[in-house]
């Protein structure tokens, strides 16, 4: 694999992708610095691994890290559960990727990987795969060459909170996921493992489209 950047920027790193993410990037990945970006505290436990605090309200001093060594991963995302305010959902789920996706273009980053949704749409009737998909177009808009989206379906793995109707999904998943081949493989749960080593091939490799389908993360994440 030839790797195009030695830096690796996460947003979302204490998130079920986020944390798969940062893991694998640390044991496999051959970036020399991994920058975190979080509200959360966390603490390194390796010399190559940088821990940004701040509050995506406030974004003084990010820019900064946005340089043309980096690949920069968005693993942005809440739910209405945590986040019923509509306005304020829009503002996490589309302005902050939005955002990243602006300072990437604008620091000449080599490539920016978007965590999206299965059937992100703008035109959609499904206010989730709406807001997916305009953000979507906004961070397209911004102009960074390699950008790229991943479309998951149901994510699988621990989370630190859990999540109304989640758990009945999963096990809904574990029924009827093996049966669910071909064309039906999109809507397969799938582990966030598969999605994060997905997202590090992509980065070294490229990919044919800048949209990234369900069946083809398990393709590409399960290699």
């Amino acid at each position: 694999m030839e790797w195009k950047a030695d830096k690796a920027l996460v947003f979302g790193a204490t998130g079920l992708i986020g944390r798969s993410l940062t893991r694998l990037l640390v044991a496999e990945g051959p970036y020399r610095e991994i920058v975190l970006f979080t509200r959360k505290p966390l603490e390194s436990t390796t010399p190559k691994v940088k821990v940004v605090s701040f509050d995506f309200n406030r974004w003084e001093g990010v820019e900064q890290h946005f340089t043309p060594n980096a690949h920069v991963f968005c693993c942005i995302g809440t739910t209405r559960n945590k986040t019923p305010d509509l306005e304020e959902y829009r503002r996490i789920d589309l302005g902050i990727p939005s955002r990243i996706a602006e300072y990437a273009a604008r620091g000449s980053c080599r490539g920016l990987y978007v965590i999206s949704a299965l059937g992100a749409n703008e035109n959609s009737l499904n206010f989730y795969q709406k807001i997916k998909g305009e953000m979507e177009k906004a961070v397209l808009h911004k102009g960074l060459y390699e950008t790229y989206f991943f479309r998951p379906s149901l994510l699988l793995g621990d989370r630190d909170e859990k999540r109304k109707g989640e758990d009945f999904a999963k096990t809904l998943n574990a029924i009827v996921g093996p049966v669910l081949l071909g064309p039906l493989k999109k809507f397969r749960g799938v582990p966030a493992d598969v999605v994060a080593r997905a997202m590090i091939r992509v980065a070294g490799k490229g990919f044919a489209s800048n949209v990234i389908e369900n069946h083809q993360i398990f393709a590409l994440g399960d290699a």
